[in-house]
């Protein structure tokens, strides 16, 4: 059987200049495997860069760390990178994972008038051995899920959360437009409007305030 495919998409008040330099550092798009989750058996995986930190042709990025008290540990390399537009990785070796085995991921950004579309993909193997195939067969589709979803909402929240409304927004009062940023966590759906992040177990969207300005974003 071929390798086994899950991708996902979001829709981002940001051009691809800004969308990209957020997502090329892996510290960061890789941050939700170093937090404890359930999914992630309440431990976690810490990342290590190289000299070029994931940011050029060949550069590693490894991560290990223990997931429901397992030792586990992977190292990726990046084969493809176009500032702005793309950037595609992959395992180096048989990694030590539970549910998947050796994966190809990646992502892409496309200009939508003054937003940015970021796409997520990942196409993985089954890990070898008879009792780890049958999990990955039970498990190995939400994880990848898992994966693309927390790599989508990780860079939208965060960029999101750099968005400052000026004085009126559509005849929003300045304070109730701030609050409206800072709570109303909700994205259009693909169908025509944006996007939806579909987490697991949990279904968020996050609304766009069209008719705020957008001012810098603080983070850069």
């Amino acid at each position: 059987m071929g390798r086994r495919h899950k991708e996902g998409s979001v829709l981002i008040a940001a051009s691809p200049e800004i969308v990209f330099a957020y997502v090329d550092d892996h510290s960061r798009l890789s941050s939700h495997m170093s937090e404890s989750s359930w999914m992630m058996g309440g431990g976690g995986m810490g990342v290590e860069l190289d000299a070029a930190k994931g940011q050029a042709v060949g550069s590693h990025i490894r991560l290990s760390g223990n997931v429901f008290g397992i030792r586990l540990f992977l190292d990726e390399v990046v084969t493809r990178r176009n500032p702005r537009r793309e950037k595609v990785w992959e395992t180096v070796g048989p990694p030590r994972l539970l549910v998947i085995g050796s994966y190809s991921m990646g992502l892409e950004l496309k200009r939508e008038n003054s937003n940015s579309r970021l796409r997520v993909f990942i196409d993985y193997d089954l890990p070898t051995g008879r009792a780890a195939r049958w999990l990955g067969r039970l498990f190995g589709g939400t994880y990848a899920t898992w994966c693309v979803d927390q790599m989508l909402e990780g860079p939208s929240e965060a960029l999101w959360n750099s968005l400052k409304c000026t004085s009126k927004c559509a005849g929003v009062t300045e304070g109730r437009a701030s609050r409206i940023c800072r709570h109303d966590r909700l994205f259009r759906k693909s169908s025509g409007a944006g996007s939806v992040i579909r987490g697991v177990g949990l279904y968020s969207r996050i609304r766009w305030l069209d008719a705020c300005r957008r001012s810098p974003w603080s983070w850069l």
